[in-house]
Formats: structure tokens, C-alpha cells, sequence
């Protein structure tokens, strides 16, 4: 299941998620897979407190694709150009909001999410556009493709994963 909204958040809590996120101070070494070969790579992420998320409950509450579930834990990832993002997934029984940050972006800045259907079939690549949000099943194996050369330094992606209420 993927699932992509545009223009997701009003105007307001976008700028102030941004401006968040621009400000926030990062921690490296957020692993996207548990290869010890890819350990080399570390990922940049900021782990948003609860509270941060108590503004975007709205969101969640009114997404059909999240009824029923429940935050579990919630990161800023901040990719530069030269990142390198490995395939990946959040295991069963888990939902994924990815939401894109940047307010102004362009096609030829790349950064997309991949989705990689089986056996190198049906693979699904999401365009990075400010105010999207991208809802998927965290079983989904992903990865980012890099931001171009051309692009601003920081591509920043909130990343919001769900667990199912009991």
C-alpha cells in the first residue's frame, strides 16, 4: 500500500515544520539496515519529542490510511547530495508517513522515494514535492534516491511510524 497526498498540511504548520526542522540539531548514525558493511554510511536525523507531534495529530486523525493506528516514533532525516541511502524497510505490521519538508524543489534536484517491487518488478518512484506526504506499509522495501548536485544541501523528510492499536 502507498498512498500520496499533496499539499498535505495547511501553509502555517508547514513553514513552522520547516522551520523546525531547519533549526533542529541532528545526531548521526540512524541506521537504515542492520548490514555492518553499511554502517560506513550514517544517516542525519533528528528524533522529534511527542509533544512536536501533538500539532500534526489532526493530520493523522483525518488520513484513512492511519485509522486505527498509532505514532511509535518520529524523525526528521536530513540528506545531503553526496548521501548514500540503502534499500530497506520497517518491518511487518507497521505504516510509514513520509512527509517532504522542503518548501521550493525542483524535478531536476532529484530525491526521490524508490519503491522496489519483487524481483526488480513494479518498482514505484515518488517524486520529492514540497507538502506531499507519502503513507506506505512498513514492510514496503525503499530507499532515497540522492539529491542532485544542483539541489539546496539539505533535502529534510519527517518520517512518522505507526504501529496497529490492540
Amino acid at each position: 500500500m502507498i498512498k500520496i497526498y499533496d499539499n498535505y498540511m495547511n501553509e502555517d504548520e508547514m513553514t513552522s515544520l520547516y522551520s523546525y526542522g531547519v533549526t533542529a540539531s541532528y545526531d548521526i548514525g540512524w541506521d537504515d539496515t542492520s548490514t555492518i558493511e553499511h554502517r560506513q554510511y550514517p544517516c542525519l536525523y533528528h528524533k522529534l519529542p511527542e509533544v512536536e507531534l501533538q500539532p500534526l495529530q489532526q493530520y493523522f486523525d483525518t488520513t484513512p490510511e492511519l485509522r486505527g493506528w498509532t505514532t511509535n516514533r518520529a524523525v526528521i532525516n536530513l540528506v545531503t547530495p553526496s548521501s548514500i541511502n540503502f534499500r530497506h524497510n520497517h518491518g511487518k505490521d507497521s505504516r510509514v508517513l513520509c512527509y517532504y519538508m522542503n518548501p521550493t524543489w525542483q524535478e531536476e534536484f532529484y530525491g526521490e522515494t524508490i519503491f522496489y517491487g519483487s524481483k526488480g518488478e513494479d518498482d514505484k518512484v515518488v517524486s520529492y514535492k514540497p507538502n506531499r506526504a507519502v503513507i506506505f506499509s512498513g514492510e514496503l522495501p525503499h530507499s532515497i534516491r540522492p539529491a542532485s548536485f544542483v539541489a539546496p544541501s539539505y533535502r529534510f523528510t519527517l518520517s512518522i511510524f505507526f504501529h496497529k492499536l490492540h
